[in-house]
């Protein structure tokens, strides 16, 4: 049989050069948090609170939540600023416009036309954003997004940060009943910023949110 022997170890090569450093995580303060932003590592203290998604969302940064943004090209688009809607039709329970034309919209149901009204057999459309889990929100979630601080609050211009144009200085529902009425639903006032009770039959706007983390 044939042996084979290693020869002598060769001399070794130059050095490669050196990497490019890593950014880390910053050196945020005790009170402060370390999020991923815009895939980097970021003070949460840094970054804007109100994210414009680019596709018909913001997403707040410090509650989480993604919000539909209201179109003013209102050419039978659910999204459009123009919409009021019926919290109930029957007096107390949730079969409104708000829900089976606006809700059902955003979630790639029947679609609403302003000429022909509810399309009921248009089939599976398309959901905002491709998310499919669309809701009303809560009282205390539509009043995060108050921002008495707002250009305008409460003489004619709505209170909510620029990252919400388009909206209504009206009211706005939400998904919360009042405790003491089953006839009646909490709703925001974006002209003045305060919350309200009424009748869930009346026609007020909307804006949808999901919860985007």
């Amino acid at each position: 049989r044939v042996l084979f022997r290693s020869g002598p170890q060769g001399q070794p090569g130059p050095q490669g050069p050196a990497g490019a450093n890593g950014a880390g995580a910053p050196n945020c303060s005790a009170t402060d948090t370390v999020v991923s932003y815009q895939g980097a590592l970021a003070c949460k203290s840094t970054i804007p609170r109100y994210i414009d998604d680019g596709d018909g969302t913001v997403t707040d940064n410090q509650t989480g939540l993604m919000w539909e943004k209201k179109t003013s090209t209102c050419s039978g688009e659910v999204t459009c600023v123009n919409n009021a809607y019926s919290w109930s039709l029957t007096g107390t329970p949730a079969d409104g416009t708000l829900f089976t034309t606006f809700i059902a919209g955003l979630n790639g149901g029947d679609y609403y036309s302003q000429s022909a009204g509810q399309i009921v057999s248009a089939g599976t459309g398309t959901c905002l954003a491709n998310h499919c889990d669309w809701r009303i929100p809560t009282v205390a979630e539509l009043n995060t997004i108050v921002e008495s601080a707002a250009t305008g609050c409460d003489s004619g211009s709505p209170c909510i940060d620029t990252a919400f144009v388009p909206t209504q200085a009206f009211f706005y529902w939400s998904s919360s009943s009042l405790a003491s009425s089953a006839f009646r639903a909490w709703y925001v006032d974006f002209n003045d910023g305060y919350v309200y009770g009424n009748f869930k039959t009346s026609f007020f706007y909307a804006r949808a949110v999901r919860s985007g983390r």
